[in-house]
């Protein structure tokens, strides 16, 4: 409290006017101090200085207070900008129009604390800079840079978490309802396993047993329970944990009854929901082949049937190497009702649907049931994707040109008729249902990954109507749409 001096009363009780003065001094001084109870203000506006004694009895020491909803703005960090005009700046170094890309939202902040937002219009290097033009929604590009965040809306593409791992890649996500409660269960690097049942704004750790990275999970509404896999330790053989509480996790080796070997593991699984079995691929680091199994649900109504091999023949002759795989060329990590190759219950085999379009996969394939037709999507490395019907050996139009980045996952809204692809530098991209037949053309949309971060998985709650991606800066962003 600052120290106060009230005047000196002369004029005995009845200077009523000078007594109000000194009554205003006070009431003055001890509105500037803290509160005991916290009455508002209660905020320091300088520095306290204890003249070297101590604070004791203090509880947890906070230095900011957490929000209660996670922010949806993602700062850029790292660069320098410099300031060109009132709508256009540029980033000093070396070629960052990959992460400056075109339509990506801004939020600016200038040296007195203001902000402004935009959108980019143009990103262009030319040695030492690169060259951000924007179209301004409020205000200008600030003379001064003092931050700069890629933003979105919360209804949209909004973050939130930034990383419930506290380190370590976010490999896959999957939901789906355990009795009256939606779950949803991230998966990925050091065995880590996390769950969320209130839409991802708090997340729970969960014990997989495992040190080695996690790398699929899946949901099966029929039995409502998941399945994931991964390996148990860096190069330590294959891991196969179910759950149907979501909270503890259940070792299916010995139903699996395959041998667990050094550098084993499970790459991706798949549940039918039509049909009760489970397909899941598993790596065979003795032999370096990728092996399909199909299992049911309940690891009771039949063996685990391992699926035959001569597709390795068939793909290493069609594919060459696209994956950088020395031995088998093609990495099966994605299931779903594959675009080449898929499952067939009533088979023995795996079912080739076609041999065009074969070089450089990805092994990024989706599902989904659409205006009551089943399309499937296939994703590469280059950022092509292909669609076609399910059943026909048809590919519909290809999409060569909205991606140049790997698509690693998809999916669909029933909801909505919109699918939703992911990929490497914070891609995101839809595809309205109406397009499928017509020319496939899909849009890159805005959202708050970091450009930097690989987009790993996608998923979609129909509980909730609600897509959820992850990646491996251990970024979670989700949209009611998938638009943005």
């Amino acid at each position: 409290m600052a120290k106060v001096t009230p005047s000196t009363i002369t004029g005995a009780y009845a200077s009523t006017s000078e007594l109000n003065a000194n009554f205003a001094l006070l009431a003055a001084e001890f509105e500037n101090a803290l509160s005991l109870d916290g009455t508002t203000p209660n905020a320091m506006s300088a520095e306290i200085d204890m003249n070297g004694y101590n604070i004791i009895n203090i509880g947890s020491l906070l230095t900011q207070v957490v929000p209660d909803v996670i922010s949806t703005d993602l700062w850029s960090p790292g660069y320098d900008y410099t300031y060109v005009s009132g709508t256009s700046f540029t980033v000093d170094g070396y070629d960052q129009t990959r992460n400056f890309r075109v339509n990506r939202r801004i939020r600016f902040e200038d040296a007195d604390g203001d902000y402004s937002y935009g959108i980019i219009a143009t990103s262009s290097y030319s040695a030492p800079d690169t060259t951000i033009t924007m179209t301004m929604d409020t205000g200008t590009v600030p003379t001064t840079i003092v931050g700069l965040w890629f933003t979105t809306s919360n209804a949209y593409w909004g973050v939130v978490d930034v990383d419930p791992f506290t380190g370590g890649a976010i490999r896959d996500i999957a939901t789906g309802r355990i009795g009256s409660t939606d779950w949803w269960v991230i998966v990925g690097d050091g065995g880590k396993i996390y769950t969320s049942t209130d839409v991802g704004l708090t997340w729970t750790a969960r014990t997989s047993g495992s040190t080695g990275d996690i790398k699929t999970i899946a949901y099966s509404g029929i039995t409502e329970s998941f399945l994931l896999g991964g390996e148990k330790t860096a190069n330590g053989g294959y891991l196969l944990l179910e759950s149907s509480d979501g909270i503890t996790w259940s070792d299916r080796d010995a139903e699996f009854n395959v041998t667990n070997s050094a550098g084993d593991s499970i790459t991706d699984i798949s549940a039918n929901d039509t049909g009760d079995y489970w397909v899941f691929v598993f790596y065979d680091a003795g032999t370096t082949q990728w092996i399909p199994y199909v299992t049911s649900t309940n690891w009771t109504s039949y063996a685990t049937t391992a699926k035959t091999a001569q597709i390795y023949a068939q793909l290493v002759t069609a594919c060459g190497d696209p994956s950088g795989y020395v031995g088998w060329s093609y990495t099966i990590q994605e299931l779903a009702l594959y675009y080449d190759y898929r499952f067939d219950p009533s088979a023995a085999n795996w079912v080739n649907e076609t041999a065009a379009n074969t070089s450089g996969l990805h092994s990024s394939y989706f599902a989904g049931t659409l205006s009551n037709d089943t399309y499937v999507c296939r994703g590469t490395v280059t950022g092509a994707i292909d669609m076609k019907h399910h059943g026909s050996a048809t590919v519909l139009a290809t999409d060569n040109t909205t991606f140049s980045y790997p698509i690693n996952d998809f999916a669909a809204s029933d909801t909505d008729l919109r699918f939703v692809c992911v990929g490497d530098y914070g891609t995101i991209g839809t595809l309205e249902a109406s397009l499928t037949d017509t020319n496939n053309s899909w849009v890159e949309t805005a959202n708050g990954f970091d450009p930097s971060a690989h987009v790993q998985a996608v998923d979609y709650n129909r509980t909730d109507n609600m897509f959820i991606a992850v990646a491996d800066n251990g970024q979670i962003c989700r949209s009611t749409t998938g638009v943005a």
